[in-house]
Order: C-alpha cells, then sequence, then structure tokens
C-alpha cells in the first residue's frame, strides 16, 4: 500500500502582530529583472524602475501530512518509491504558473510526518529571488522559529552596490528561465570522480558533482543532437556571483548569471570525460573576470 498524503487548502497567515507597511516599495536590481515573472509582481515607478510593493498582507500557507515516518521515506534516496512521494508532497502554483498576476510572491507549506519529524516546502516567483537567496531567506526564518529574537545574518531585500547587468545578459537569462524543466534519470557519478587521480587532475582540485553532472549531460545531449563533429556545441549554466559583486552579507535577492562553455560536437561527444570537467572548471574560474574585465559570455 502506498503513502497516503493529505493537504489542506491554502490560508493566508497573516502577520501575528500589525504590521505598518505604508506601502513601502523594494527596488529590484538587474538580477531580478532579468527573470520571468518580474512584470507580475511589481509595480512601476514613474521613472521606469520596477518594485515589489509590500501591504503585510501575510504568505499563503498548506497545511500537509504523511501516514509514515520520515525515516521511512526516504525522501534524499534516489529511489522510485521516495520520488513518488516528494511528488506527492511538492507544493505548485496553480495551472497557470507561478507567473500568473494573482499569484502571490511565495506559498509555504509544512509537512508533518507520523513519527513527529516534519518537512518545510516553499515555492516562489522567481524575480523575487533564486535558489540561494530563498535557503539564506529559510534560515533566517529558521532561526527566529528556534527562539531567537533575531537571525546572526540580518535579511537585506535591497543592495545598492550590485551592478547593471549589461541587456544581452538579461535577454539571456529569461531565456533560460523561458525552458520547460524535463525529468533526468538518476547518474551514478561514482566511478567518474573514482577515476580522478588517474586523470592526470590537479592535485587538491577534486570535481564536484555538478560538474561531473553537467559534463555528462553535455556529452549526452550532444550526441543526440550533433550533426556534424566540427559543430560548435554550447553548454550554459548558471552561477551564484554575490561574492564577486560585493552583495552585502544577508542580500537574498536575485544574485546569479549565466556562464558558456563551447567546444566543437566531435570533441564533446567522443573526447575524455575529464577534459569536460576541465573545460567546466576553467569557465567557473573565469567567472569573476565579467566583473573585473567587462562582460562577455
Amino acid at each position: 500500500m502506498g503513502v497516503v498524503v493529505k493537504k489542506s487548502s491554502s490560508v493566508v497567515v497573516r502577520p501575528s502582530e500589525l504590521v505598518m507597511t505604508d506601502n513601502t516599495a523594494i527596488k529590484l536590481s538587474s538580477f531580478d529583472k532579468g527573470l520571468k515573472g518580474s512584470d507580475h509582481i511589481v509595480v512601476r515607478a514613474d521613472n521606469g524602475e520596477v518594485h515589489i510593493q509590500c501591504t503585510g498582507e501575510g504568505v499563503e500557507f498548506v497545511e500537509a501530512s504523511v501516514d509514515c515516518a520520515l525515516k521511512v521515506a526516504n525522501l534524499l534516496e534516489p529511489l522510485p518509491a521516495a520520488r513518488a512521494v516528494l511528488d506527492e508532497l511538492a507544493l505548485y502554483y496553480p495551472a497557470e504558473g507561478c507567473y500568473a498576476p494573482t499569484n502571490p510572491l511565495m506559498m509555504m507549506q509544512v509537512t508533518e510526518f507520523s513519527c513527529g519529524g516534519f518537512v518545510v516546502g516553499v515555492t516562489w516567483n522567481h524575480g523575487t529571488t533564486d535558489g540561494c537567496g530563498m535557503a539564506q531567506f529559510l534560515q533566517a526564518v529558521g532561526k527566529i522559529a528556534r527562539g531567537q529574537p533575531a537571525p546572526s545574518v540580518v535579511p537585506i531585500r535591497w543592495d545598492d552596490a550590485l551592478p547593471s547587468l549589461p541587456s544581452s545578459i538579461i535577454e539571456m537569462q529569461q531565456l533560460r528561465v523561458s525552458l520547460e524543466p524535463l525529468d533526468l534519470a538518476c547518474l551514478d557519478i561514482n566511478p567518474v570522480k573514482r577515476d580522478q587521480p588517474h586523470q592526470g587532475w590537479i592535485p587538491g582540485s577534486p570535481c564536484t558533482m555538478f560538474e561531473v553532472v553537467a559534463a555528462v549531460l553535455w556529452r549526452c545531449r550532444t550526441r543526440a543532437t550533433m550533426s556534424k563533429p566540427e559543430s560548435p556545441v554550447v553548454l550554459w549554466f548558471a552561477a551564484n556571483v554575490r561574492k564577486h559583486v560585493g552583495a552585502k552579507e544577508g542580500y537574498y535577492g536575485n544574485g546569479s548569471t549565466g556562464q558558456l562553455v563551447m567546444a566543437a560536437s566531435g570533441m564533446v561527444t567522443n573526447g575524455d570525460i575529464m577534459d569536460l570537467i576541465k573545460m567546466i572548471k576553467q569557465a567557473k574560474d573565469r567567472i569573476p573576470d565579467k566583473f573585473t574585465r567587462g562582460w562577455s559570455c
């Protein structure tokens, strides 16, 4: 018998105390403007700048329960049963998607398991923050929930020190978030990581899980679509650039941009997988150059 997941209808949880917001407007940076949905979550000032309107209305909340223990669910294991539970637990916006003008900026769900353990899930409009920013924001919320009077790092939504992104970069980011995500099979990357010491790898510079997965997917995609071995093929990936642009500690808005890796199709499909990983690592190392030598991909 499968796991049973029950969910309540969403309700708006308002602040426990009256919040005087006077309709404060928080400006969005160019990192935010490059993401789909920013035009639906904001008001526009007379000078054309984009803002989030603070109304103090609260957060949309869903309560859920699962009839098994958290340990039994094995949510982090790459197993079909765990994936099925995650699909049931996932919190989604209505069918029209998270960028509809009537949808909230963020929805939160707390799921309680039979053992007393619980999981907190959120979904949000990408125009407000990225994954790194949301993780930082939730850490601050968690510390307050545990009784701390204030988080150790105060959340900051607007950072006037952030640079302005060129229009070409903004357009590329808008294209990225317009792509539909695909279900991916589980990849066993352990053999690749075990081979590192035998492939002339740079001492003290092991590859990361991201680099291995990106290299394998790049190769698989190229093999499936390659027309001519000499044709160029591009890998594009997002990168957290907060430390490179001097973002303030606590900044939880969008802080990511993209990086490109280019190679001939024949090299990607038939070359050594370690060479692809090295190319990805080198591309990551070049990210700071965007902010010191001018913008380019």
